[in-house]
C-alpha cells in the first residue's frame, strides 16, 4: 500500500501485482480475480490505515472488523503488524 500511497502504483496495479500475477504464477486458475468461477476470497482493506477491514471466503464474510463470524469450518488467524 506504501507505493499506492506514493504514487508508484494505482491501486489496480497493486491488486494485480499482489493478488492476480502471483495466483497465475502458482496456476491458481480461481483465485486473485473476482469473475465468474472465480472463488471470491478476498480481503477489503481500509486506504487511510491499511488495516483489513473484512475478510471474505467463498463469496461469505469470516470476519468483519477483527471478529471472528461464527461459521462452521478451520481458519488460520495471525495477528497482522502495519509496516510504516
Amino acid at each position: 500500500m506504501q507505493l499506492v500511497d506514493f504514487g508508484a502504483w494505482t491501486i489496480t496495479e497493486f491488486v494485480d501485482r499482489t493478488s492476480l500475477t502471483p495466483s497465475k504464477m502458482l496456476g491458481l486458475t480461481s483465485k486473485g480475480h473476482l469473475s465468474p468461477g472465480a472463488d471470491a476470497d478476498l480481503t477489503i482493506v481500509d486506504l487511510k490505515s491499511h488495516e483489513a477491514v473484512a475478510t471474505v471466503v467463498g463469496g461469505e464474510f469470516i470476519c468483519v472488523n477483527g471478529v471472528i463470524m461464527e461459521r462452521v469450518g478451520l481458519y488460520c488467524v495471525l495477528n497482522m503488524v502495519k509496516i510504516n
